[in-house]
């Protein structure tokens, strides 16, 4: 774990060390504080030489040594202070970095997963724990920092007592180690509460962002009142299980108090039995004794808390690694051979491929798509259509050896590499909460603003952008909230003219534009793919014109394939839709 969060030893050995000096200072201050009482009682030093060699530190005339006593402690204290002071600050800084480190790790970690794991995620489960997860590095780092330092202060205490009391000392230890396990029986159901709770709340954030981001669906159905309910319920299980495990926590800190005092009075009356005679010395001896074990049993405290605390943060960091683990998450391999053009074309062999816990979308497809063509695919909603897009821009991964891109198998091409020659723009474009430029440059900063206005002009979309107050520096809202369907799509196809690539995908990518607009981006998209290779879906029949080849899919199976002449000419699929779209009774 400590590898993950990328701390070193030094990480820890400062904070450490600063704590324990503040347990030294802590220590001088108890060791001083009883001398200077009989300093200020009138009482005689002399007896106290025996524990403490007062007068071989400081001067012998009561006056003046009062008087040191009380400068030393203040100056004791202070420094203590200002150590206690230095560690929390380490301990905070490096808690934020690690934070930071985590949180990076996270967005990382997501772009390399797969499409199909957030398919199977919500949302708002994923967004609870990239926000929460990272803060459970920065708790097991200042875990490990306080148990360290709590123990080496409680060895120091131990010590001193020992030294004071070796019998004395014994029965404590023997004491506070019935106490350890009378303790840990009590907060052992907080192990699991808490675990319960933190699931509750990504429910609850879970539920939250399912409805926020669907608020418009949920006013067309009328259905605010029933969301408000499943949002109350789950906040409300939420709520209870923090206040049963605020309830336990609530009773832990009075009880350990009430041990705490109970196990100084039973030492005390132990002590009491067995000791007679006693004189000044042992007196002091024994209220030193008594003042270190009640500071003592403060880091005793932390020590014995550590093994539930421990057992909880070990399940939350459990999740972290598993969140940062590459299993399960349906990674799309990149292999390391570079793009070789397209060349002969795509070609599709033997394509057999299902979403999770679904019946197989394509089964045993073959089809071929020449390069430098207007390939055009048409098909009934569910054919597979889209999802064979989604395997060429590698949103999920394919059986090795079945999709070819000049003859090469398309899982050993460099991914990025691959991609950045691969130009998209579907029906339902994806867009950042950012300005319309930053949204069309992403991965093209060196675009000049002619090539931007060039774009957007051939896309029908200048008109609108330099309509808005402040041109491309408009912020478009999230998913392009603020932009009809039909900008949408003109952003969309405005970004896919920006790019320089042999292969063009488009899906629907007109759907919301009306007759005159769609045909005046179609001929700006047929000047541009003059020398690539197009894959159109074609969801009007009429773009079929514009085709040289014709895939057609049914079923998830390839039904007919060829020029769109040879697959009129015969009585096919394609031929029985067209007669229908001219209006022919035959």
């Amino acid at each position: 774990m400590t590898k993950l969060i990328e701390v070193q030893p030094r990480d820890f050995l400062l904070p450490v060390c600063l704590g324990v000096a503040a347990t030294l200072l802590k220590l001088m201050t108890l060791m001083l504080f009883l001398p200077l009482v009989f300093g200020l009682l009138g009482g005689d030093f002399s007896r106290l030489d025996r524990i403490l060699p007062l007068s071989s530190i400081f001067s012998s005339n009561p006056q003046v040594l009062v008087w040191s006593l009380a400068g030393t402690i203040l100056i004791a204290a202070l420094l203590s202070g200002l150590c206690e002071f230095a560690v929390n600050t380490l301990m905070d800084k490096r808690g934020e970095i690690i934070r930071g480190i985590l949180g990076r790790k996270l967005i990382d970690a997501y772009m390399r997963y797969g499409q199909q794991y957030f398919d199977l995620n919500r949302f708002g489960t994923i967004l609870s724990k990239t926000t929460r997860l990272p803060l459970r590095g920065e708790q097991y780092f200042k875990f490990l920092n306080t148990f360290f330092k709590a123990a080496l202060a409680l060895a120091l205490y131990l010590l001193v007592m020992a030294w004071l009391s070796p019998l004395l000392t014994l029965l404590v230890l023997l004491v506070l180690f019935a106490y350890l396990y009378g303790f840990n029986l009590i907060t052992a159901k907080l192990d699991t509460l808490d675990d319960r709770a933190s699931d509750a709340e990504d429910e609850v954030v879970a539920v939250a962002s399912d409805y926020i981001m669907n608020l418009s669906l949920l006013r067309l159905a009328g259905a605010e009142n029933q969301a408000i309910t499943a949002f109350s319920d789950a906040d409300e299980t939420a709520h209870l299980l923090r206040l049963e495990e605020n309830r336990i926590e609530a009773v832990i800190n009075p009880l350990r108090e009430l041990l705490t005092m109970t196990l100084i009075l039973a030492v005390a009356v132990i002590t009491s039995r067995f000791t007679a005679n006693i004189d000044v010395e042992m007196v002091s001896r024994y209220i030193i004794f008594f003042l270190l074990f009640r500071r003592a049993m403060g880091h005793f405290s932390t020590i014995l808390s550590a093994p539930g605390r421990w057992s909880r943060l070990r399940v939350k960091l459990a999740r972290l690694v598993e969140l940062l683990s590459e299993e399960g998450k349906f990674i799309v391999p990149s292999g390391s051979k570079p793009f070789p053009g397209l060349g002969s074309g795509v070609e599709v062999r033997k394509l057999n491929f299902s979403y999770a816990g679904k019946s197989e979308v394509l089964q045993n497809i073959s089809l071929t798509i020449p390069a430098g063509q207007r390939t055009m695919i048409v098909g009934s909603t569910g054919s597979g259509k889209s999802t064979l897009f989604r395997l060429l821009l590698r949103q999920y991964d394919c059986p090795a050896g079945t999709i070819f891109v000049n003859g090469t198998d398309i899982r050993d091409l460099d991914t990025s590499q691959w991609l950045r020659h691969v130009a998209y723009a579907g029906a339902h474009p994806r867009f950042l909460n950012d300005t319309i430029r930053n949204n069309l440059t992403m991965g093209l900063q060196n675009t000049s603003a002619k090539a931007l206005e060039d774009a957007a002009t051939r896309a029908s979309a200048l008109g609108f952008i330099q309509e808005r107050e402040r041109g491309f520096e408009q912020t478009i809202g999230d998913q392009g909230a603020l932009l009809s369907s039909g900008e949408q799509q003109r952003l969309a196809l405005t970004r896919l003219l920006l790019l320089d690539a042999e292969l063009v995908l488009l899906d629907e990518a007109t759907s919301a534009l009306d007759n005159a607009t769609e045909a005046q981006i179609l001929k700006s998209i047929d000047e541009f793919v003059v020398d690539r290779t197009l894959i159109m879906i074609a969801h009007r029949l009429s773009s079929l014109r514009a085709g040289d080849h014709v895939i057609v899919l049914q079923n998830g199976q390839v039904a007919e394939q060829g020029s769109r002449d040879e697959l009129l000419a015969v009585n096919g699929y394609l031929s029985r839709l067209w007669l229908i779209h001219e209006g022919s009774p035959g």
